[in-house]
């Protein structure tokens, strides 16, 4: 939620700009966001799945790029004279129906897992009880009693882990590798919003400098 929210107002504001570095630094806090909800969501949508359905579900939420297919499709319409005259129209509304998906998670349930690894048992069995009148599934007292027990079994033999665990041992290629493989397809990614304004503007004059770039002021 509290990225969705830096993505809404973050992104309104950046609409507004005309100089283009504040543009980029802001986009970047934005992208930034957006990979912090992508692993809150992961692990969020992993818990609310049936085992035998989480590898094909987890599949399909690779297919992102879609929406950059989509979004792409409607800077086309914001095109006139060859030139993308109402990006900051395109990029207020992508705004507006990231804050309906905010909206409309106020109203989600939190992950029970959360609550009960936080030892808040209270809160958590209130969730998984809501959850089974709904499903007209019973969860009985004893039930709940078991889930504490196993819970409370677990935390007294809770190792702690920490960042530097994916640089030891097995992990340690395989970390460097799928790191290198991230930051280089988010260089790529990120590439084409700092050569979008001249791929987009006036293609038979060239500007090394994006800054004095008369167009980005100009839409």
């Amino acid at each position: 939620l509290y990225a969705l929210g830096v993505i809404v107002s973050i992104g309104m504001i950046s609409s507004f700009l005309d100089e283009f570095y504040s543009f980029l630094f802001l986009r970047f806090i934005v992208c930034t966001s957006v990979g912090v909800i992508k692993m809150i969501a992961c692990s969020f949508l992993i818990e609310w799945l049936p085992k035998k359905n989480r590898s094909l579900v987890m599949s399909c939420t690779q297919i992102y790029s879609v929406g950059n297919i989509i979004v792409n499709a409607a800077a086309l319409l914001c095109i006139q004279d060859n030139e993308l005259m109402y990006w900051r129209w395109l990029l207020r509304s992508s705004c507006m129906l990231t804050f309906v998906a905010w909206f409309l998670l106020l109203f989600c349930y939190e992950s029970p897992k959360f609550y009960l690894s936080k030892m808040m048992f209270k809160e958590g069995l209130t969730i998984l009880e809501k959850l089974g009148k709904n499903a007209n599934v019973p969860f009985p007292e004893a039930d709940k009693n078991k889930i504490i027990e196993e819970i409370t079994k677990e935390e007294a033999h809770h190792v702690q882990t920490s960042v530097k665990e994916m640089f030891r041992g097995v992990f340690l290629k395989t970390s460097l590798l799928l790191l290198g493989i991230k930051i280089l397809s988010s260089f790529i990614n990120a590439g084409n919003l700092y050569i979008l304004p001249f791929l987009l503007g006036n293609t038979q004059q060239k500007h090394t400098d994006p800054s004095k770039n008369p167009h980005f002021n100009q839409y």
